[in-house]
Protein backbone atom coordinates (compact mmCIF):
# COMPACT_ATOMS: atom_id res chain seq x y z
CA UNK A 1 0.00 0.00 0.00
CA UNK A 2 2.80 2.39 1.03
CA UNK A 3 4.48 1.49 -2.39
CA UNK A 4 1.70 2.50 -4.66
CA UNK A 5 0.92 5.98 -2.19
CA UNK A 6 4.32 7.08 -3.24
CA UNK A 7 4.24 5.75 -6.73
CA UNK A 8 1.48 6.83 -7.38
CA UNK A 9 1.76 10.86 -7.95
CA UNK A 10 4.66 9.85 -10.23
CA UNK A 11 2.88 7.38 -12.37
CA UNK A 12 0.16 9.99 -12.49
CA UNK A 13 2.46 12.52 -13.87
CA UNK A 14 4.01 9.90 -16.34
CA UNK A 15 0.65 9.00 -17.91
CA UNK A 16 -0.22 12.79 -18.21
CA UNK A 17 2.41 13.22 -20.15
CA UNK A 18 2.01 10.04 -22.29
CA UNK A 19 -1.67 11.02 -22.83
CA UNK A 20 -0.48 14.48 -24.46
CA UNK A 21 2.13 12.64 -26.71
CA UNK A 22 -0.60 10.12 -27.63
CA UNK A 23 -3.56 12.87 -28.73
CA UNK A 24 -5.00 12.64 -31.65
CA UNK A 25 -8.32 14.52 -32.42
CA UNK A 26 -9.17 11.24 -35.09
CA UNK A 27 -10.29 9.04 -32.37
CA UNK A 28 -13.13 11.80 -31.28
CA UNK A 29 -16.75 10.87 -31.66
CA UNK A 30 -19.03 13.23 -34.04
CA UNK A 31 -20.55 16.22 -32.10
CA UNK A 32 -24.50 15.40 -31.79
CA UNK A 33 -27.11 17.88 -31.36
CA UNK A 34 -29.28 18.06 -27.85
CA UNK A 35 -32.43 18.17 -30.01
CA UNK A 36 -31.41 15.17 -32.05
CA UNK A 37 -30.99 12.96 -28.76
CA UNK A 38 -34.79 14.68 -27.66
CA UNK A 39 -37.08 13.91 -30.53
CA UNK A 40 -35.23 10.57 -31.89
CA UNK A 41 -34.74 9.61 -35.12
CA UNK A 42 -36.00 7.61 -38.26
CA UNK A 43 -33.81 5.66 -40.69
CA UNK A 44 -35.44 5.70 -44.15
CA UNK A 45 -35.56 4.31 -47.84
CA UNK A 46 -32.88 1.24 -46.55
CA UNK A 47 -33.23 -2.43 -46.52
CA UNK A 48 -33.44 -3.70 -43.46
CA UNK A 49 -31.14 -7.49 -43.20
CA UNK A 50 -33.08 -9.40 -40.30
CA UNK A 51 -30.10 -11.55 -39.47
CA UNK A 52 -32.56 -14.38 -37.70
CA UNK A 53 -34.46 -14.91 -40.31
CA UNK A 54 -32.14 -14.40 -43.29
CA UNK A 55 -34.85 -11.78 -44.67
CA UNK A 56 -34.27 -8.73 -46.21
CA UNK A 57 -37.31 -5.96 -45.55
CA UNK A 58 -37.14 -3.67 -49.20
CA UNK A 59 -37.95 -0.19 -48.65
CA UNK A 60 -37.58 0.06 -44.92
CA UNK A 61 -38.17 3.17 -42.45
CA UNK A 62 -36.79 2.44 -38.29
CA UNK A 63 -37.65 4.74 -35.87
CA UNK A 64 -35.46 5.50 -33.01
CA UNK A 65 -36.07 7.21 -29.72
CA UNK A 66 -34.09 6.81 -26.84
CA UNK A 67 -31.39 4.97 -28.62
CA UNK A 68 -33.59 2.59 -28.58
CA UNK A 69 -35.73 1.09 -31.97
CA UNK A 70 -39.21 1.50 -31.59
CA UNK A 71 -40.88 0.31 -34.66
CA UNK A 72 -40.04 -0.88 -38.22
CA UNK A 73 -42.19 -0.68 -41.47
CA UNK A 74 -42.21 -0.57 -44.77
CA UNK A 75 -42.26 2.68 -46.47
CA UNK A 76 -40.85 6.17 -46.75
CA UNK A 77 -40.47 7.97 -43.34
CA UNK A 78 -43.37 10.80 -43.47
CA UNK A 79 -44.97 13.58 -41.86
CA UNK A 80 -42.55 13.03 -38.56
CA UNK A 81 -42.41 16.63 -37.23
CA UNK A 82 -39.31 17.27 -35.39
CA UNK A 83 -38.13 13.77 -35.86
CA UNK A 84 -34.62 13.71 -37.65
CA UNK A 85 -35.37 11.85 -40.58
CA UNK A 86 -32.07 10.12 -42.38
CA UNK A 87 -32.64 8.85 -46.41
CA UNK A 88 -29.92 5.74 -46.61
CA UNK A 89 -30.87 5.59 -50.49
CA UNK A 90 -31.49 2.62 -50.56
CA UNK A 91 -28.69 1.09 -48.81
CA UNK A 92 -28.90 -1.88 -46.33
CA UNK A 93 -29.01 -1.89 -42.73
CA UNK A 94 -27.50 -4.52 -40.28
CA UNK A 95 -26.95 -4.57 -36.74
CA UNK A 96 -23.85 -3.23 -34.71
CA UNK A 97 -21.23 -6.33 -35.38
CA UNK A 98 -20.05 -7.84 -31.61
CA UNK A 99 -16.34 -8.65 -31.53
CA UNK A 100 -16.83 -11.37 -28.83
CA UNK A 101 -12.95 -12.29 -28.37
CA UNK A 102 -10.58 -9.10 -28.04
CA UNK A 103 -8.41 -7.58 -25.65
CA UNK A 104 -9.35 -4.20 -26.13
CA UNK A 105 -6.67 -2.26 -23.80
CA UNK A 106 -3.60 -4.54 -25.34
CA UNK A 107 -1.79 -2.26 -27.55
CA UNK A 108 -1.14 -5.46 -30.18
CA UNK A 109 2.73 -5.52 -29.72
CA UNK A 110 4.99 -8.10 -28.76
CA UNK A 111 7.03 -5.73 -26.08
CA UNK A 112 7.29 -2.00 -25.63
CA UNK A 113 10.42 -0.38 -25.29
CA UNK A 114 11.65 1.39 -22.10
CA UNK A 115 11.29 5.00 -23.83
CA UNK A 116 8.17 7.52 -22.81
CA UNK A 117 7.96 7.77 -26.64
CA UNK A 118 7.10 4.01 -27.03
CA UNK A 119 5.09 4.36 -24.38
CA UNK A 120 3.30 7.10 -25.75
CA UNK A 121 3.32 5.13 -29.43
CA UNK A 122 1.51 2.01 -28.09
CA UNK A 123 -1.25 4.23 -25.42
CA UNK A 124 -1.93 5.58 -28.83
CA UNK A 125 -2.64 2.33 -30.54
CA UNK A 126 -5.08 1.28 -27.49
CA UNK A 127 -6.98 4.64 -28.18
CA UNK A 128 -7.28 4.37 -31.81
CA UNK A 129 -7.96 0.91 -31.62
CA UNK A 130 -11.43 1.84 -29.81
CA UNK A 131 -12.32 4.16 -32.40
CA UNK A 132 -11.47 1.59 -34.82
CA UNK A 133 -13.49 -0.86 -33.56
CA UNK A 134 -16.49 1.61 -33.84
CA UNK A 135 -15.56 2.72 -37.73
CA UNK A 136 -15.56 -0.62 -38.84
CA UNK A 137 -19.15 -1.76 -37.62
CA UNK A 138 -17.99 -3.32 -34.12
CA UNK A 139 -20.50 -1.75 -31.61
CA UNK A 140 -19.69 -4.23 -28.87
CA UNK A 141 -16.68 -5.84 -27.40
CA UNK A 142 -15.96 -8.70 -25.29
CA UNK A 143 -12.50 -8.12 -23.44
CA UNK A 144 -11.21 -11.46 -22.64
CA UNK A 145 -8.68 -10.05 -20.51
CA UNK A 146 -6.20 -6.70 -20.64
CA UNK A 147 -5.38 -3.97 -18.95
CA UNK A 148 -8.47 -3.45 -16.59
CA UNK A 149 -7.90 0.17 -14.93
CA UNK A 150 -6.60 1.29 -18.28
CA UNK A 151 -9.69 0.22 -20.02
CA UNK A 152 -12.02 1.87 -16.93
CA UNK A 153 -10.21 5.28 -17.81
CA UNK A 154 -10.93 4.82 -21.73
CA UNK A 155 -14.74 3.58 -21.20
CA UNK A 156 -14.94 6.43 -19.06
CA UNK A 157 -13.67 8.78 -21.74
CA UNK A 158 -16.15 7.46 -24.27
CA UNK A 159 -18.30 8.03 -21.80
CA UNK A 160 -17.53 11.87 -21.55
CA UNK A 161 -17.48 11.90 -25.40
CA UNK A 162 -13.53 12.08 -25.60
CA UNK A 163 -13.50 8.94 -27.68
CA UNK A 164 -15.08 7.39 -29.66
CA UNK A 165 -15.54 3.39 -29.04
CA UNK A 166 -17.96 0.34 -28.34
CA UNK A 167 -19.61 -0.81 -25.30
CA UNK A 168 -17.54 -3.05 -23.48
CA UNK A 169 -18.12 -6.91 -21.75
CA UNK A 170 -15.38 -7.69 -19.66
CA UNK A 171 -13.94 -10.36 -17.50
CA UNK A 172 -11.39 -7.82 -15.77
CA UNK A 173 -8.24 -9.79 -15.63
CA UNK A 174 -7.80 -13.47 -16.47
CA UNK A 175 -7.76 -15.51 -13.77
CA UNK A 176 -5.03 -17.86 -14.36
CA UNK A 177 -2.55 -19.69 -12.12
CA UNK A 178 0.55 -18.00 -11.79
CA UNK A 179 2.69 -19.33 -15.16
CA UNK A 180 -0.37 -20.74 -16.55
CA UNK A 181 -1.37 -18.74 -20.15
CA UNK A 182 -0.45 -16.48 -20.88
CA UNK A 183 2.62 -17.65 -19.46
CA UNK A 184 5.07 -14.62 -20.01
CA UNK A 185 6.18 -12.57 -17.16
CA UNK A 186 5.04 -9.20 -17.58
CA UNK A 187 8.25 -7.66 -16.75
CA UNK A 188 9.73 -9.53 -19.96
CA UNK A 189 7.85 -7.58 -21.62
CA UNK A 190 8.71 -3.64 -20.48
CA UNK A 191 10.88 -3.55 -17.32
CA UNK A 192 8.82 -1.35 -15.67
CA UNK A 193 5.58 -3.95 -15.82
CA UNK A 194 5.21 -4.18 -11.73
CA UNK A 195 5.02 -0.07 -11.37
CA UNK A 196 3.07 0.64 -14.19
CA UNK A 197 0.26 -2.53 -13.03
CA UNK A 198 -0.27 0.06 -10.26
CA UNK A 199 -2.15 2.71 -12.92
CA UNK A 200 -3.18 -0.07 -15.60
CA UNK A 201 -3.98 -3.01 -13.79
CA UNK A 202 -2.58 -6.58 -14.79
CA UNK A 203 -3.54 -8.40 -17.05
CA UNK A 204 -3.73 -12.16 -15.39
CA UNK A 205 -4.47 -11.89 -11.65
CA UNK A 206 -1.53 -15.18 -11.44
CA UNK A 207 -3.04 -15.79 -8.01
CA UNK A 208 -0.40 -18.69 -6.85
CA UNK A 209 -2.28 -21.10 -4.15
CA UNK A 210 -5.76 -22.02 -2.91
CA UNK A 211 -4.94 -19.30 0.06
CA UNK A 212 -4.78 -16.73 -2.91
CA UNK A 213 -7.85 -17.77 -5.24
CA UNK A 214 -10.65 -16.32 -2.93
CA UNK A 215 -8.79 -12.76 -2.38
CA UNK A 216 -7.87 -12.76 -6.19
CA UNK A 217 -11.82 -13.40 -7.13
CA UNK A 218 -12.79 -10.98 -4.91
CA UNK A 219 -10.69 -8.11 -6.30
CA UNK A 220 -11.42 -9.09 -10.22
CA UNK A 221 -15.44 -8.88 -9.30
CA UNK A 222 -16.53 -5.30 -9.81
CA UNK A 223 -18.06 -4.99 -12.63
CA UNK A 224 -16.84 -7.66 -14.23
CA UNK A 225 -19.79 -9.39 -16.78
CA UNK A 226 -17.79 -13.08 -16.82
CA UNK A 227 -14.94 -14.93 -15.33
CA UNK A 228 -11.98 -15.74 -17.79
CA UNK A 229 -9.82 -18.79 -17.30
CA UNK A 230 -6.70 -20.24 -19.26
CA UNK A 231 -7.35 -24.50 -19.44
CA UNK A 232 -4.66 -25.60 -21.09
CA UNK A 233 -1.63 -27.65 -20.28
CA UNK A 234 0.56 -26.51 -23.30
CA UNK A 235 1.85 -23.18 -24.29
CA UNK A 236 1.01 -21.85 -27.34
CA UNK A 237 4.53 -20.05 -27.66
CA UNK A 238 7.42 -21.23 -29.49
CA UNK A 239 9.84 -23.77 -27.27
CA UNK A 240 7.88 -23.53 -23.92
CA UNK A 241 6.68 -27.33 -23.51
CA UNK A 242 4.32 -27.75 -20.75
CA UNK A 243 2.88 -24.98 -18.07
CA UNK A 244 0.66 -25.41 -14.82
CA UNK A 245 -3.09 -25.85 -14.21
CA UNK A 246 -5.38 -25.05 -11.72
CA UNK A 247 -5.88 -27.92 -9.34
CA UNK A 248 -9.57 -29.73 -9.01
CA UNK A 249 -9.83 -28.11 -5.82
CA UNK A 250 -9.15 -24.26 -7.52
CA UNK A 251 -11.57 -25.13 -10.29
CA UNK A 252 -14.67 -25.92 -8.29
CA UNK A 253 -13.92 -22.93 -5.70
CA UNK A 254 -13.85 -20.56 -8.63
CA UNK A 255 -16.79 -22.10 -10.39
CA UNK A 256 -18.78 -21.91 -6.98
CA UNK A 257 -17.18 -18.54 -6.90
CA UNK A 258 -19.45 -17.42 -10.55
CA UNK A 259 -22.12 -19.21 -9.96
CA UNK A 260 -22.67 -17.35 -6.08
CA UNK A 261 -22.30 -13.65 -8.02
CA UNK A 262 -24.16 -15.01 -11.19
CA UNK A 263 -20.89 -15.06 -13.21
CA UNK A 264 -20.61 -17.09 -16.70
CA UNK A 265 -16.94 -18.74 -17.04
CA UNK A 266 -15.43 -18.84 -20.49
CA UNK A 267 -12.30 -20.99 -21.04
CA UNK A 268 -9.89 -19.82 -23.21
CA UNK A 269 -9.27 -23.64 -24.96
CA UNK A 270 -6.91 -24.85 -27.87
CA UNK A 271 -6.88 -28.18 -26.91
CA UNK A 272 -8.64 -31.74 -26.35
CA UNK A 273 -7.21 -32.02 -23.10
CA UNK A 274 -8.21 -28.72 -21.78
CA UNK A 275 -11.94 -29.14 -23.15
CA UNK A 276 -12.32 -32.37 -21.97
CA UNK A 277 -11.32 -31.63 -18.56
CA UNK A 278 -13.61 -28.81 -18.08
CA UNK A 279 -16.82 -30.79 -19.00
CA UNK A 280 -16.61 -31.56 -15.61
CA UNK A 281 -17.86 -28.14 -14.88
CA UNK A 282 -20.66 -25.83 -15.93
CA UNK A 283 -18.65 -23.56 -18.56
CA UNK A 284 -20.39 -20.92 -21.18
CA UNK A 285 -17.63 -21.02 -23.50
CA UNK A 286 -14.98 -21.83 -24.94
CA UNK A 287 -12.61 -19.54 -26.34
CA UNK A 288 -10.76 -20.36 -29.50
CA UNK A 289 -11.34 -23.78 -31.46
CA UNK A 290 -9.68 -27.21 -30.22
CA UNK A 291 -7.33 -27.92 -33.03
CA UNK A 292 -4.90 -31.12 -31.70
CA UNK A 293 -7.12 -33.63 -32.69
CA UNK A 294 -10.65 -34.58 -34.37
CA UNK A 295 -13.49 -34.26 -31.52
CA UNK A 296 -15.43 -37.10 -30.92
CA UNK A 297 -18.96 -36.66 -31.95
CA UNK A 298 -20.75 -37.25 -28.43
CA UNK A 299 -18.21 -34.54 -26.84
CA UNK A 300 -19.63 -32.07 -29.82
CA UNK A 301 -23.38 -32.98 -29.07
CA UNK A 302 -22.25 -32.96 -25.43
CA UNK A 303 -21.44 -28.82 -26.17
CA UNK A 304 -24.88 -28.01 -28.00
CA UNK A 305 -26.89 -30.00 -25.55
CA UNK A 306 -25.19 -28.04 -22.43
CA UNK A 307 -25.92 -24.70 -24.61
CA UNK A 308 -22.27 -24.10 -24.28
CA UNK A 309 -21.10 -21.39 -26.78
CA UNK A 310 -18.02 -21.49 -28.59
CA UNK A 311 -15.82 -18.23 -30.08
CA UNK A 312 -13.49 -20.00 -32.61
CA UNK A 313 -11.40 -17.28 -33.76
CA UNK A 314 -10.41 -18.45 -36.57
CA UNK A 315 -8.07 -15.89 -38.66
CA UNK A 316 -5.47 -16.55 -35.48
CA UNK A 317 -5.02 -20.06 -37.61
CA UNK A 318 -3.04 -17.89 -40.60
CA UNK A 319 -1.79 -14.75 -38.63
CA UNK A 320 1.91 -16.16 -37.84
CA UNK A 321 3.18 -17.92 -41.19
CA UNK A 322 5.11 -15.00 -42.02
CA UNK A 323 8.54 -14.01 -43.09
CA UNK A 324 10.24 -17.18 -43.67
CA UNK A 325 7.98 -19.04 -41.11
CA UNK A 326 6.09 -21.25 -43.56
CA UNK A 327 8.99 -23.25 -44.54
CA UNK A 328 8.94 -24.55 -40.80
CA UNK A 329 5.27 -26.08 -41.00
CA UNK A 330 4.94 -29.59 -41.16
CA UNK A 331 3.94 -30.26 -44.92
CA UNK A 332 0.79 -32.16 -44.29
CA UNK A 333 -0.60 -29.12 -42.75
CA UNK A 334 -0.24 -27.39 -46.02
CA UNK A 335 -3.40 -27.72 -48.09
CA UNK A 336 -4.56 -26.06 -51.03
CA UNK A 337 -6.78 -24.16 -48.42
CA UNK A 338 -4.38 -23.42 -45.80
CA UNK A 339 -2.10 -22.09 -48.40
CA UNK A 340 -4.71 -19.95 -49.87
CA UNK A 341 -5.38 -18.84 -46.46
CA UNK A 342 -1.72 -17.65 -45.53
CA UNK A 343 -1.31 -15.89 -48.85
CA UNK A 344 -4.08 -13.98 -47.77
CA UNK A 345 -3.12 -13.14 -44.59
CA UNK A 346 0.18 -11.93 -46.04
CA UNK A 347 -1.66 -9.97 -48.64
CA UNK A 348 -3.17 -8.05 -45.43
CA UNK A 349 0.07 -8.07 -43.26
CA UNK A 350 1.67 -6.46 -45.98
CA UNK A 351 -0.82 -3.41 -46.38
CA UNK A 352 -1.80 -3.44 -42.99
CA UNK A 353 -3.77 0.45 -42.61
CA UNK A 354 -2.84 2.81 -40.56
CA UNK A 355 -5.91 2.88 -38.84
CA UNK A 356 -5.34 -0.72 -37.72
CA UNK A 357 -2.10 -0.47 -36.12
CA UNK A 358 0.61 2.22 -35.61
CA UNK A 359 3.20 1.48 -38.82
CA UNK A 360 6.15 0.80 -36.41
CA UNK A 361 4.61 -1.19 -34.06
CA UNK A 362 3.76 -3.25 -36.69
CA UNK A 363 7.01 -3.57 -38.41
CA UNK A 364 8.74 -4.51 -34.98
CA UNK A 365 6.38 -7.43 -35.27
CA UNK A 366 7.16 -8.08 -38.55
CA UNK A 367 10.71 -8.36 -37.34
CA UNK A 368 10.06 -10.22 -34.02
CA UNK A 369 8.48 -13.01 -36.33
CA UNK A 370 11.44 -12.61 -38.64
CA UNK A 371 13.49 -14.88 -35.92
CA UNK A 372 11.53 -17.84 -36.51
CA UNK A 373 13.72 -20.66 -37.49
CA UNK A 374 16.35 -18.38 -37.25
CA UNK A 375 17.54 -19.48 -33.50
CA UNK A 376 16.84 -22.44 -31.64
CA UNK A 377 13.83 -21.78 -28.89
CA UNK A 378 16.05 -22.16 -26.36
CA UNK A 379 18.30 -18.87 -27.71
CA UNK A 380 15.34 -17.15 -28.13
CA UNK A 381 13.67 -17.66 -24.91
CA UNK A 382 16.65 -17.00 -23.11
CA UNK A 383 16.45 -13.71 -24.88
CA UNK A 384 13.24 -13.50 -23.99
CA UNK A 385 11.97 -13.66 -27.63
CA UNK A 386 8.41 -14.71 -27.27
CA UNK A 387 7.37 -16.54 -30.50
CA UNK A 388 4.09 -18.08 -31.37
CA UNK A 389 4.11 -21.71 -32.23
CA UNK A 390 2.93 -21.28 -35.89
CA UNK A 391 2.16 -24.57 -36.38
CA UNK A 392 -0.21 -24.81 -33.27
CA UNK A 393 -1.71 -21.95 -35.16
CA UNK A 394 -1.56 -23.41 -38.44
CA UNK A 395 -4.14 -26.62 -37.36
CA UNK A 396 -6.68 -24.31 -36.36
CA UNK A 397 -7.10 -23.57 -40.39
CA UNK A 398 -6.80 -28.12 -40.34
CA UNK A 399 -8.50 -29.92 -37.63
CA UNK A 400 -9.99 -26.74 -36.19
CA UNK A 401 -11.88 -26.28 -38.99
CA UNK A 402 -13.43 -29.36 -39.38
CA UNK A 403 -14.61 -29.58 -35.62
CA UNK A 404 -16.00 -26.16 -35.87
CA UNK A 405 -18.28 -27.60 -38.71
CA UNK A 406 -19.33 -30.19 -36.72
CA UNK A 407 -19.75 -27.80 -33.87
CA UNK A 408 -22.06 -25.57 -36.42
CA UNK A 409 -24.30 -28.91 -37.76
CA UNK A 410 -24.68 -30.30 -34.13
CA UNK A 411 -26.54 -26.88 -32.98
CA UNK A 412 -23.58 -24.60 -30.68
CA UNK A 413 -23.67 -21.51 -30.76
CA UNK A 414 -20.84 -20.39 -32.78
CA UNK A 415 -19.40 -16.44 -31.90
CA UNK A 416 -16.98 -14.53 -33.40
CA UNK A 417 -14.02 -12.69 -32.30
CA UNK A 418 -10.50 -12.70 -33.86
CA UNK A 419 -8.01 -12.22 -30.78
CA UNK A 420 -7.55 -8.36 -31.41
CA UNK A 421 -5.30 -6.79 -29.22
CA UNK A 422 -2.62 -9.26 -29.83
CA UNK A 423 0.69 -8.88 -31.85
CA UNK A 424 -0.68 -9.03 -35.75
CA UNK A 425 -4.32 -9.31 -34.74
CA UNK A 426 -5.80 -5.91 -35.44
CA UNK A 427 -8.81 -4.15 -34.45
CA UNK A 428 -10.80 -2.80 -37.18
CA UNK A 429 -10.38 -6.49 -39.34
CA UNK A 430 -13.12 -8.12 -37.87
CA UNK A 431 -14.58 -8.77 -41.70
CA UNK A 432 -11.61 -11.31 -42.19
CA UNK A 433 -12.77 -13.53 -39.53
CA UNK A 434 -16.57 -12.97 -40.68
CA UNK A 435 -15.04 -13.59 -44.27
CA UNK A 436 -12.87 -17.02 -43.02
CA UNK A 437 -15.81 -18.95 -41.32
CA UNK A 438 -17.62 -18.26 -45.09
CA UNK A 439 -14.53 -19.99 -46.69
CA UNK A 440 -14.64 -23.19 -44.77
CA UNK A 441 -18.28 -23.74 -44.99
CA UNK A 442 -20.32 -20.82 -43.35
CA UNK A 443 -23.23 -19.85 -45.75
CA UNK A 444 -23.19 -16.19 -45.43
CA UNK A 445 -26.31 -15.71 -43.45
CA UNK A 446 -24.59 -18.25 -40.57
CA UNK A 447 -21.08 -16.17 -40.68
CA UNK A 448 -23.24 -12.91 -40.11
CA UNK A 449 -24.97 -14.25 -37.28
CA UNK A 450 -22.23 -15.15 -35.59
CA UNK A 451 -21.20 -11.61 -35.41
CA UNK A 452 -24.62 -10.39 -34.75
CA UNK A 453 -27.11 -12.27 -32.63
CA UNK A 454 -24.73 -15.27 -31.84
CA UNK A 455 -21.95 -13.40 -30.22
CA UNK A 456 -25.08 -11.63 -28.52
CA UNK A 457 -26.07 -14.63 -26.51
CA UNK A 458 -22.57 -15.30 -26.23
CA UNK A 459 -22.37 -11.80 -23.99
CA UNK A 460 -25.59 -12.84 -22.41
CA UNK A 461 -27.43 -9.38 -24.35
CA UNK A 462 -29.44 -10.96 -27.12
CA UNK A 463 -32.29 -9.25 -25.37
CA UNK A 464 -30.72 -6.40 -26.44
CA UNK A 465 -28.31 -6.48 -29.14
CA UNK A 466 -27.63 -8.95 -32.18
CA UNK A 467 -30.30 -8.04 -34.40
CA UNK A 468 -32.82 -4.85 -36.11
CA UNK A 469 -35.75 -5.25 -33.50
CA UNK A 470 -38.05 -3.07 -31.62
CA UNK A 471 -36.81 -3.11 -28.19
CA UNK A 472 -33.47 -3.41 -28.89
CA UNK A 473 -30.83 -0.95 -28.67
CA UNK A 474 -30.31 1.30 -31.91
CA UNK A 475 -26.68 -0.01 -32.76
CA UNK A 476 -26.96 -0.43 -36.44
CA UNK A 477 -24.57 -0.55 -39.35
CA UNK A 478 -25.21 0.67 -43.08
CA UNK A 479 -23.42 -0.81 -45.64
CA UNK A 480 -23.29 -0.75 -49.52
CA UNK A 481 -24.22 -4.45 -50.47
CA UNK A 482 -26.12 -7.22 -49.34
CA UNK A 483 -23.36 -9.55 -46.99
CA UNK A 484 -25.98 -12.10 -47.31
CA UNK A 485 -25.06 -12.44 -50.87
CA UNK A 486 -21.18 -10.80 -50.52
CA UNK A 487 -19.35 -11.03 -47.53
CA UNK A 488 -16.91 -8.14 -48.57
CA UNK A 489 -20.04 -5.73 -47.92
CA UNK A 490 -18.66 -5.75 -44.43
CA UNK A 491 -14.99 -4.02 -45.09
CA UNK A 492 -16.40 -0.74 -45.04
CA UNK A 493 -19.06 0.22 -43.35
CA UNK A 494 -20.65 3.53 -44.62
CA UNK A 495 -22.40 4.79 -41.33
CA UNK A 496 -22.22 3.18 -37.81
CA UNK A 497 -24.68 3.87 -35.15
CA UNK A 498 -24.44 3.17 -31.31
CA UNK A 499 -27.34 4.30 -29.22
CA UNK A 500 -29.27 5.55 -32.05
CA UNK A 501 -26.37 8.33 -32.56
CA UNK A 502 -24.21 8.22 -35.79
CA UNK A 503 -20.80 7.82 -34.31
CA UNK A 504 -18.98 7.07 -37.86
CA UNK A 505 -19.91 7.99 -41.76
CA UNK A 506 -18.33 8.16 -44.71
CA UNK A 507 -21.30 9.74 -46.46
CA UNK A 508 -21.22 13.14 -44.91
CA UNK A 509 -17.75 13.63 -42.86
CA UNK A 510 -19.81 14.75 -40.13
CA UNK A 511 -21.75 17.50 -41.84
CA UNK A 512 -24.08 15.91 -43.21
CA UNK A 513 -23.70 16.04 -46.77
CA UNK A 514 -23.99 13.02 -48.56
CA UNK A 515 -27.18 12.13 -46.55
CA UNK A 516 -30.75 13.34 -47.53
CA UNK A 517 -31.88 14.92 -44.17
CA UNK A 518 -35.74 15.88 -44.64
Amino acid sequence: MLTKKLFQPVADRVMSVIAALAADPSTKPLAHSKADAKNGMVVTNCKVVDVVSGRVLDNSSVLIRGGVIKSIRQGMATGMGDVEVLDLGGRYLIPGLIDAHCHISVSSTFSILPTIGDAARNYRQIRRQWATSIESGVTAVRDAGSFPLLRKGLERDVKNGLLKGPRVFHCNSIMNVKGSHPDIPPHHIHPLAKPASLVMGSIGMDFRSDKDLLPALEKNLPQASFIKLTVDNQSMFHGKGEIPVYSNRQLQRIFDFAEGHGLPVACHCGTSWGLTRMLNYPVHSFEHVVSDIPLPDKVIQTLADRNISVVPTMSVGSAYVINGVLEHIPVQLLSDFVRNEIERANAYLKNVPKHHCDPKIHAASLKRMALYGKHTSEHLLKKRKYLPEAAHFVRILTTGAKNLLKMRDAGVNIGCGMDAGMPLNYFGALHREIGLLGRIGFTNLEALQTATINSARVIGAAEILGSIEPGKLADLVVVDKNPLEDLSALEKPVLVMKDGRVEHTLLNNGNGKGLDRI
